[in-house]
């Protein structure tokens, strides 16, 4: 395990299991969405339905019960 790995799970033991999950979740689609920004990565059709799920997904279990 790298810095980064250490550094995502000291970070990931100080927030509630909800922030924790949902960060997890969005990281994926932060990556995706930095390759496009920063190195010009073209989205294709599938990586954005892709994106738009997790997003999707993201917003359905952080709603309150």
């Amino acid at each position: 395990m790298g810095i980064g790995g250490v550094l995502k799970t000291i970070g990931f033991a100080n927030l509630q299991s909800q922030t924790g999950s949902l960060l997890a979740l969005i990281e994926p689609v932060a990556g995706v969405f930095f390759d496009l920004f920063f190195l010009g990565v073209a989205l294709s059709t599938g990586t954005l339905t892709g994106c738009l799920l997790v997003l999707a997904a993201a917003v359905i279990i952080s709603r309150p019960n």
